[in-house]
């Protein structure tokens, strides 16, 4: 009859619980860190109590901050930045070309509009115009910094910039366009990836370069230590 009645749980078991959670932060406790008096490491110790969940390990923490990873690096690490910008701008043309052919909707649906939607389609104009200006600048300054830049991007970005100021008449239209420009946009992303790759490979060069020249560095210092601990011989009397 008292199967699958509920076990209650008394004030003295919560009690007795609480108690022996302290014991385990007490120094005084036979329970203290689970019965491990090992301190917990300051300073120059190394191991820490087994009781804790996982060990420091030093070899997981290299300083690299003195490591110089040298120009092409830093050239490389711009170039992707570019990248990136120059994808964002040119998916920002079509929030603008989508806006423009709603105001136009609104204006013939309800002509009373047309002087404020014809103010915000020349709002929209101008970010378009200011758009085209940024990735001109930008793909001038990529293009001789990647040789395959214009035959895999340039010429198609530069065929929507044209299309940009074009009037389009529908939804479909602007649709077709949308699509090919995120394209090229989802092209771009997939170069910053490549792009990332080589900044890794040059930094994991640059690291076991520094690595290498500190460990002969400090062999070398050991055997001019070694050398000047060295007895000299007994002289004869």
């Amino acid at each position: 009859a008292m199967e699958g009645k509920e076990q209650k749980i008394t004030p003295e078991d919560i009690m007795a619980s609480e108690d022996a959670y302290r014991k385990e932060f007490d120094p005084k406790s036979v329970h203290h860190h689970k019965g491990d008096p090992t301190p917990v490491p300051t300073g120059e110790q190394k191991a820490i109590p087994k009781s804790m969940p996982s060990e420091y390990d030093p070899s997981s923490f290299v300083d690299k901050s003195k490591i110089e990873y040298g120009e092409e690096h830093d050239n490389v690490m711009k170039l992707r930045e570019k990248y990136t910008v120059l994808k964002k701008k040119l998916l920002g043309i079509n929030p603008c070309l989508e806006a423009i052919l709603r105001f136009k909707s609104n204006a013939a649906a309800k002509p009373e509009t047309k002087d404020k939607m014809t103010k915000n389609i020349e709002g929209e104009e101008k970010k378009i115009d200011t758009l085209i200006g940024e990735i001109k600048q930008l793909v001038e300054e990529i293009e001789p910094k990647r040789a395959d830049f214009k035959k895999r991007h340039g010429d198609l970005i530069e065929g929507y910039l044209v299309e940009a100021k074009k009037d389009f008449k529908s939804k479909e239209d602007l649709t077709d366009f949308h699509l090919r420009v995120k394209k090229t946009g989802s092209l771009l992303f997939n170069d910053t990836k490549k792009l990332l790759e080589e900044i890794k490979a040059i930094k994991k060069q640059k690291e076991a370069d520094y690595f290498a020249a500190q460990k002969a560095k400090e062999g070398e210092e050991q055997q001019s230590g070694e050398a000047k601990e060295e007895p000299k011989p007994a002289e004869e009397e």
